[in-house]
């Protein structure tokens, strides 16, 4: 049995993609150079 993940649900995958901002990195890369969260 895989140990439990940070929100207690059974075995899940999640896919983000940057459809309404650019990132360079890639549509479906998690992180975003040009994304902050400072509020700018």
């Amino acid at each position: 049995m895989p140990a439990p993940n940070r929100y207690g649900l059974p075995a899940f995958y999640a896919l983000h993609a940057w459809i309404w901002k650019n990132n360079p990195s890639g549509a479906l890369y998690a992180w975003n150079p040009h994304v902050t969260c400072d509020g700018s």
